[in-house]
């Protein structure tokens, strides 16, 4: 047990009633002077047990006050347990923090500190300094964007000359002082703000209508449906319009092609900053995570494979890649060989690493030796060497929250075995097409032979970004199947 006695009334620390190991008890207490006025956030999924309100008297030298005394209490508090697919675990943990509304201490001070509705919010950020002064004037620009946009033939074309000028060439600092759009410009450098609010100028200079956009990305959070708090932001991007087009920009990150957000900034809603005709954008993914596997290996009779892998990866998938390993393929090479260990690899090239709007393409030449399980005259042979997915990510029987995938999944795995002379296919998978209810997901499996060739063909789709707790069960037993699926064998018989 402890009291904490805050020097400042700005802020009140989170009290979290859950943590990574369970509790009996917790118990939070605040008193707080009838003249502060605070909003009451609780999220999480566990109930409080008891919870009692009562009014003292409070003094502060010669002053006397009424003081409203809360009294919070939760007992029997299981563990929060880590799930996969979260986007942010503190939207779940059960927890309550304070945010101060109003001040009103009568011949002294009243003060707003939370706007009434985010309408209101984005109108105080428009008509600040910071945001709104700062976009007044940039007729500077015109110079440097006729020659950013002179190869442009369309409209699309001039957004994103612009934005890819300022990403390439636009350094975040967070040394830098932000002192207006001409600083900020001639420097090439800023905080990740001042490089997207320079994408928000020259766009609306070259004639288009640019906004900024705050957003809470998804570790920071969910926002609050209701109460409208400034804390609850931590990033902003870009909203371009050309006539029934929008193109939504953040040119703060390097690796981002054109009118894709990164997958962090991928969270519910943004708040659209405006004086007047507020409004909000989805913050929804114009992009997929997809990989495509397509190999041609040939099986002798040891049960030894030899041939080539092609790994394709697009989307979010490469984003993914470039962002990571962009900077040192070799390493990347040498951790995928000890991943693969039983592979011995003759040649691993990667192609499109350097162009942001390209697909990876890896493609591999390789061997392994006894991969299939010969006996005799059978050879047992999982026809699926690398891709497949081998363990059920969903362990628990239930969810109390949703799963996050950020962005739809697409897995397409394409296999051709050749078969060592005088085998057939003997026994194989039965071909399966299993679907998640409201064409949540897809998955097809199919293997056949033609002559002396296996082809086997396997395509896993989540179709859906976000998952509801109450559709759970069917997304753990979809992954279930799958994985009971990709793990059947191949049974291959030397003819009599």
């Amino acid at each position: 047990t402890y009291t904490v006695n805050y020097g400042g009334w700005g802020s009140l620390n989170t009290w979290y009633f859950q943590s990574d190991i369970p509790s009996l008890y917790s118990e939070y207490i605040v008193s707080l002077p009838e003249y502060f006025d605070y909003k009451k956030v609780q999220t999480g999924f566990v109930a409080l047990t008891d919870y009692q309100q009562k009014y003292e008297n409070g003094r502060y030298k010669e002053a006397t006050f009424r003081l409203n005394v809360e009294k919070f209490v939760a007992t029997n508090i299981p563990a929060f347990k880590e799930e996969p697919y979260l986007a942010c675990e503190s939207d779940y943990i059960t927890k309550i923090r304070f945010e101060l509304n109003r001040v009103d201490i009568p011949g002294v001070m009243t003060k707003k500190y939370m706007p009434a509705s985010y309408a209101e919010l984005s109108k105080m950020y428009a008509d600040g300094d910071y945001y709104g002064k700062r976009l007044e004037s940039s007729n500077f620009l015109q110079d440097e964007i006729a020659e950013i946009t002179k190869e442009a033939n369309s409209n699309e074309e001039k957004i994103k000359a612009i934005y890819e000028y300022v990403r390439d060439n636009f350094e975040i600092d967070n040394d830098v002082a932000a002192e207006g759009t001409r600083r900020i410009f001639n420097l090439k450098k800023g905080y990740a703000v001042d490089i997207n609010l320079m994408v928000v100028a020259m766009c609306n200079e070259a004639g288009f209508e640019a906004k900024p956009v705050k957003i809470s990305t998804r570790s920071h959070g969910k926002l609050h449906p209701f109460y409208a708090m400034s804390s609850s932001f931590n990033h902003t991007i870009c909203l371009v319009k050309d006539g029934d087009k929008e193109y939504l920009l953040d040119a703060s990150k390097k690796h981002l092609p054109f009118n894709t957000l990164d997958e962090k900034d991928l969270n519910g809603k943004g708040m659209i900053i405006t004086a007047d005709n507020f409004g909000w954008v989805d913050l929804a993914p114009s992009t997929t995570h997809k990989t495509q596997v397509f190999a041609t290996l040939d099986l002798d009779e040891t049960g030894s494979l030899t041939g080539n892998v092609s790994l394709a990866r697009n989307g979010y998938d490469a984003i993914d890649f470039k962002a990571s390993h962009k900077k040192d393929l070799e390493e990347y090479k040498k951790s995928f060989l000890e991943s693969h260990d039983q592979w011995a690899i003759e040649a691993h090239n990667i192609e499109g690493v350097e162009e942001i709007e390209s697909s990876i393409v890896e493609k591999i030449d390789m061997s392994q030796d006894a991969y299939a399980e010969a006996l005799g005259d059978i050879i047992y042979l999982n026809p699926l060497p690398y891709g497949r997915i081998e363990t059920n990510p969903f362990k628990s029987k239930e969810r109390l929250y949703p799963v996050d995938f950020g962005a739809p999944i697409e897995k397409i795995l394409t296999y051709r075995f050749k078969i060592p002379a005088g085998y057939h296919l003997d026994e194989k998978p039965e071909q399966v097409a299993i679907g998640l209810p409201n064409n949540g997901g897809l998955f097809i499996y199919n293997v056949t032979q033609v002559g002396e060739y296996i082809s086997v063909t396997s395509k896993f789709n989540i179709n859906k970004a976000e998952f509801l707790p109450d559709e759970y069960a069917y997304l753990r037993e979809f992954y279930a199947q799958v994985v009971a699926k990709e793990a059947e064998q191949v049974v291959l018989k030397k003819n009599g």
